[in-house]
């Protein structure tokens, strides 16, 4: 995974001095916007405020987060749903003729259950398709969802971050990701960001024996019988 200036993180290389998989990147706080400038920032920001979330979501799906041989606990777990209206758009710059697309973050609440697991809802159908900027309807979708874990949560620590896309959501296929410990419970890099590798063998053959694992698993609890495609 190549760190590049994305929707939802700026990013920093990696010093070359942990020999890691490009799987991570430093993160700096409250980064969510595309190419965010500060003019980007405060426009995104003004709109943000008038999109409206649907009261009563019924396309839902159950998220399952598990974590395998970690080096230790994590006492921070949080999750997000991201969201975009690419059909529509606002103007950002307009001496520049820059726009965007509208989109949002969503909090997932991630409730631990006994087995050490957590559990979440996301929602395909959590915003409202409105005419919000005078142009035709807004058509909302969900784009991903994404997980958090971080030791304590203090801001130096490494941030575990797997994801997965609104297809891997729908299909209910689980995902494990795979982190090396020697980044727990924080890396040479204040705030880095580890996304992780679903092959472990990205890995350098001398840490593949030192690996954890963090899984996420998507389940429509209207139709229990959905598998993987």
């Amino acid at each position: 995974m190549i760190c590049l200036p994305n929707f939802w993180f700026r990013s920093v290389a990696l010093p070359l001095a942990l020999a890691l998989p490009l799987s991570g990147c430093a993160l700096s706080d409250g980064a969510q916007d595309q190419n965010a400038t500060g003019t980007k920032n405060s426009v995104a920001g003004e709109h943000r405020e008038k999109y409206r979330q649907n009261p009563n979501p019924a396309q839902a799906y159950e998220i399952i987060l598990s974590v395998a041989n970690a080096p230790g606990t994590f006492e921070s777990v949080e999750g997000h749903a991201y969201y975009e209206a690419p059909n529509c758009s606002f103007v950002v710059d307009r001496a520049a003729g820059v726009r965007s697309h509208p989109d949002i973050g969503l909090p997932v609440l991630l409730h631990k259950r006994q087995d050490g697991s957590y559990t979440g809802t996301v929602y395909f159908d959590a915003m409202v398709d409105d005419e919000y900027f005078g142009n035709g309807t807004c058509r909302w979708k969900m784009t991903s969802m994404s997980v958090r874990l971080m030791a304590t949560g203090a801001k130096a620590e490494t941030r575990y971050a797997p994801s997965l896309t609104n297809r891997q959501v729908a299909d209910a296929c689980p995902v494990r990701y795979y982190f090396w410990k020697g980044t727990y419970p924080s890396s040479r890099t204040s705030g880095f960001a580890a996304f992780g590798e679903t092959d472990p063998a990205k890995y350098r053959t001398e840490i593949r024996d030192d690996l954890f694992s963090i899984t996420l698993a998507a389940r429509n609890p209207k139709n229990q019988q959905i598998s993987c495609r």
